[in-house]
């Protein structure tokens, strides 16, 4: 892994920062955000229980409150708070995620997102980097 975050107790709570395959573009940005929120977060308590204690689950962007980072991965990018990750999303990926939420793509008056997002998207693309998530919790919330 070159980037780690971790679960949280009681609940899995940084949806925002989240991107998990077919679920990649920013949770915010749909008809139903309220839905897609509470949605994905069932999804990666799911996934994450799933896990053995030492399993890792591949996403493109997580958060939760806490990561490690490998720096050589993460030199060349930035945070960004724009809507950037949909540079970073094809149009096949954005098409999937609307399908499996089955909910319609809109975007916010001021375009924003968390800045996570872009900076995991940015180290994916630009230097291969694999972000993981835990199945373990360091902190509760």
């Amino acid at each position: 892994w070159d980037a780690l975050s971790f679960n949280t107790t009681p609940k899995y709570y940084d949806i925002w920062a989240l991107s998990l395959k077919p679920y990649l573009f920013s949770c915010w940005h749909w008809t139903n955000a309220r839905k897609v929120v509470d949605f994905i977060k069932t999804v990666i308590v799911q996934k994450l229980n799933e896990l053995p204690a030492d399993g890792l689950l591949t996403c493109e962007s997580a958060f939760n409150g806490f990561a490690i980072y490998r720096t050589s991965k993460f030199m060349n990018c930035t945070y960004e708070w724009e809507l950037t990750p949909i540079r970073y999303i094809r149009k096949e990926q954005l098409e999937a995620n609307q399908k499996a939420l089955g909910e319609t793509l809109i975007l916010s008056r001021d375009n924003s997102d968390c800045e996570h997002r872009s900076f995991h998207f940015q180290a994916i693309r630009r230097n291969c980097a694999k972000i993981r998530i835990s199945p373990l919790c360091l902190f509760t919330a």
